[in-house]
């Protein structure tokens, strides 16, 4: 086993350890709070360091050399001295004696802290950091809840089918000095009429159009597929019908 500084391609794989390792082990915080962007960010103020057998990265530690603090200490496989030969680097590399955090109920990282380690800096830290990253108690049953009965009103929109509504906006009209409501031109008849082929498979209740002419024309396709007949509504008439001249913009 070779542990030695990373190399710029070897980043993204150091974490993706990192990762992996943080939502494995604080399983109580959402996995999103712990990505490898927070890791590549750190990594430019970081001598960071690598384990390597056999062409492949075993575990990742970054040391923070200007307080001699090691930040990040990661293995992909417990149990095969990855750790211990990252640690034993990072302390040899330290200008200064080695300070860490863990978490206090984790014994056996903290027994294996080297002699050059800061136990007091370390003790300090997870005493500090097992306060505040202590697991949550087990959340326990659910009060039972009386079924709350719907009214009447809430029954019968249950029971309901959910309306769709198709909006249609009106074909490319004639551009009018003359009327603020002129006719389609030939291409918005044109619209109109692949509008109306585009929907005749579908079933239709009811027709509705504003009272402007080029609504109208636009609609008057899609009633000869449907059979219905059309219904207008005042309401959905554009603000400025009665305004004057228009001049329509085509894109």
């Amino acid at each position: 086993m070779l542990v030695r500084r990373v190399r710029p391609e070897e980043l993204p794989i150091a974490a993706a350890i990192y990762q992996k390792v943080l939502r494995e082990t604080f399983t109580w915080l959402p996995g999103s709070r712990h990505n490898a962007q927070v890791f590549l960010r750190d990594a430019r103020d970081e001598d960071v360091y690598v384990a390597v057998a056999d062409h492949r990265i075993l575990g990742v530690a970054a040391l923070y050399t200007v307080d001699s603090f090691l930040h990040s200490l990661y293995v992909a496989q417990r149990g095969q001295g990855v750790g211990k030969a990252l640690l034993d680097h990072v302390t040899a590399a330290a200008p200064d004696a080695l300070s860490l955090k863990c978490q206090t109920a984790n014994l056996r990282a903290r027994a294996s802290m080297p002699a050059r380690v800061s136990r007091r800096s370390a003790r300090a830290m997870t005493a500090s950091l097992g306060s505040r990253w202590r697991a949550p108690p087990p959340p326990g049953p659910e009060p039972l809840r009386r079924p709350r009965k719907p009214g009447p009103l809430e029954a019968k929109l249950r029971d309901r089918k959910p309306m769709e509504l198709v909006l249609i906006r009106h074909g490319l009209p004639v551009r009018s000095d003359q009327s603020a409501d002129p006719p389609l031109h030939d291409e918005g008849h044109d619209q109109s009429r692949k509008v109306a082929q585009w929907l005749a498979g579908e079933t239709f209740d009811a027709v509705y159009s504003s009272p402007m002419l080029r609504a109208i024309e636009t609609a008057a396709p899609l009633l000869a597929h449907s059979g219905h007949a059309l219904r207008h509504k005042d309401g959905i008439a554009e603000f400025d019908a009665t305004a004057g001249p228009t001049s329509p913009w085509k894109n």
